[in-house]
């Protein structure tokens, strides 16, 4: 019996999407994730120790200084390098390893292999950033214990549930954007410094440029507002649905241009 193109092509990208997740979480490529990814939660460990008993009654403070550590450190430096890593080793590490060349010549498309590869990258960066937030909150949360009922009852799991869900938007949207760098760019450290910046530049943007940053609208689905500072050029937060359907666009097109790119793509391990 033929087994129809469809099936074939959904077998095929779960295979590359199974043996990248496995890469990403193994060896050399899981070091530099891991180390990411447990820095906010030695953080949190450092004020559990040291918050001064006479705070521990102050949940709203605790409850608001991790929004400021998710969005300045988390979401901006964690989750941005952890992207930059994994998703531009998509590629990239292959061409090194002088192993790209059996994928380009296995009979799959291009865009299985590109697809595949991303939701790979995207679900191992996921889930060791997803772990490190849940565990960082945690700790957040741990010096007020006594005082967490009310905080818990009306709020505590949805805040989480919603930080989550912005690392795990937030791995694919700058994920897109690195993987198709991975492949225009041998060393891509130049055009990832230019995204940095743009993204900082965030808070002082008039309202036309905050939404062709990332960033901006990530910071629309926070279940606390976060503090930009007085400088911060005032606007207003675009609605969820809108910041999610934004972040959805992001990540297609940039897949696309990326599936566009793989089908010229030609590996010359002499040129590396």
């Amino acid at each position: 019996m033929t087994v129809p193109p469809r099936t074939v092509r959904g077998r095929q990208l779960r295979a590359i999407a199974r043996r990248e997740a496995s890469r990403s979480l193994a060896g050399r490529r899981l070091l530099p994730l891991g180390i990411l990814a447990i820095l906010p939660v030695v953080l949190a460990v450092l004020r559990a120790v040291f918050l001064p008993e006479s705070r521990a009654a102050d949940v709203s403070g605790g409850v608001a200084e991790f929004s400021q550590v998710f969005w300045v450190f988390i979401l901006r430096i964690v989750v941005f390098f952890s992207a930059a890593h994994a998703f531009v080793k998509t590629f990239r590490s292959e061409i090194t390893d002088e192993t790209l060349h059996w994928s380009l010549m296995a009979p799959l498309r291009r865009r299985e292999l590109v697809i595949g590869k991303f939701t790979g990258a995207w679900i191992a960066t996921s889930l060791v950033l997803a772990a490190s937030t849940a565990a960082t909150w945690a700790l957040y949360l741990v010096p007020h214990s006594s005082h967490l009922g009310d905080f818990l009852a009306r709020a505590g799991v949805v805040h989480l549930v919603r930080y989550l869900v912005v690392v795990v938007v937030a791995c694919a949207a700058y994920g897109a954007i690195f993987l198709l760098m991975g492949l225009y760019f041998r060393s891509p450290m130049i055009p990832a410094v230019v995204l940095l910046g743009w993204e900082a530049l965030t808070p002082f943007l008039p309202a036309a440029l905050k939404s062709l940053t990332v960033v901006n609208h990530l910071a629309a689905l926070l279940p606390v507002p976060v503090q930009l500072g007085s400088f911060a050029v005032a606007s207003t937060a675009p609605p969820a649905w809108l910041a999610v359907g934004a972040l959805v666009a992001c990540v297609v097109v940039f897949l696309a241009f990326a599936v566009r790119r793989s089908r010229r793509l030609e590996v010359s391990y002499s040129a590396e």
